[in-house]
């Protein structure tokens, strides 16, 4: 009897384990997905950006189909020139790729190049930013997201330099 009281207890308690588990990242979000030619989309989000404070350093075509935006901002650089490594984690890009006849905006997961690069900083402000500036559908890139201190330590181990 006592047993299955525990178990009873330990069950009921499960939502509330859950509603404290850490937030897991993926390298990659997907903002929004048009119809849209890719040179259309590239022009607006490249104005959405620029309207939100960022700053496009860089613009490249690795292919037909794809043009990428490479962005930074003011906080981004400060928050680089804090940590080690943070010059990684002073630029985003920003993918416009079409996807079979299906353009879709993407850009590099904030938070978790943050945790990556162990900058001192999570990036979730520079998340949210992009957030509402783009949209944020959903997280890709792995098939195992991972918690922002777990980021840390695989790519610490997995290349060991951070």
């Amino acid at each position: 009897m006592l047993k299955r009281r525990i178990a009873l207890f330990l069950l009921a308690l499960l939502p509330f384990v859950s509603a404290f588990a850490e937030e897991k990242y993926s390298p990659f979000i997907l903002a929004y997905t048009t119809q849209e030619s890719v040179s259309d989309v590239a022009k607006t989000v490249e104005k959405k950006l620029q309207e939100a404070g960022f700053e496009v350093v860089g613009n490249y075509k690795p292919y037909d189909s794809a043009q990428i935006l490479v962005i930074t901002n003011e906080e981004m650089k400060y928050e680089a020139s804090r940590s080690k490594f943070g010059g990684y984690g002073a630029a985003l890009r920003v993918a416009i790729t079409d996807v079979d006849g299906v353009t879709q905006v993407s850009y590099n997961n904030p938070v978790y190049l943050a945790n990556g690069y162990r900058m001192s900083t999570d990036y979730k402000m520079v998340a949210n930013e992009l957030a509402s500036t783009l949209g944020m559908e959903k997280q890709f890139g792995t098939d195992d997201p991972m918690e922002a201190e777990d980021i840390r330590e695989y790519l610490h181990l997995w290349y060991g330099v951070f």
